[in-house]
């Protein structure tokens, strides 16, 4: 099994990377505007080098956190459910994005 993608599953550039996926490709952008929306400018602009190091970084809030770990996981399930397309399935297996985030913190901490 190769290490690599030869294209995107989106938008079919080739070679891409993770940072592809999460700043640049068109197929993530409806992503960006539904999941970051008014609150976008908090992470800068998604064409940027700077986008990816302020979507990584702690999250100043939990609201912020919480839009972060929408963002990066509903782009990867996106594009991975694009590489498991069916003839049956042309749409292939992509879920929904979702507005519920599991605190990663228990209550004893």
């Amino acid at each position: 099994m190769p290490y690599f993608l030869e294209s995107c599953p989106l938008c079919l550039q080739r070679l891409p990377d993770v940072a592809h996926v999460l700043s640049r490709c068109p197929g993530t952008e409806s992503i960006y505007q539904s999941v970051l929306g008014t609150s976008a400018a908090a992470f800068g602009w998604r064409g940027s080098g700077s986008f990816i190091f302020h979507l990584f970084k702690e999250a100043a809030s939990e609201e912020l956190w919480g839009m972060q770990l929408r963002y990066v996981g509903s782009c990867v399930a996106l594009a991975v459910g694009r590489l498991n397309v069916h003839p049956l399935n042309p749409a292939g297996s992509v879920p929904e994005p979702t507005d519920q985030v599991e605190s990663l913190t228990t209550d004893s901490e």
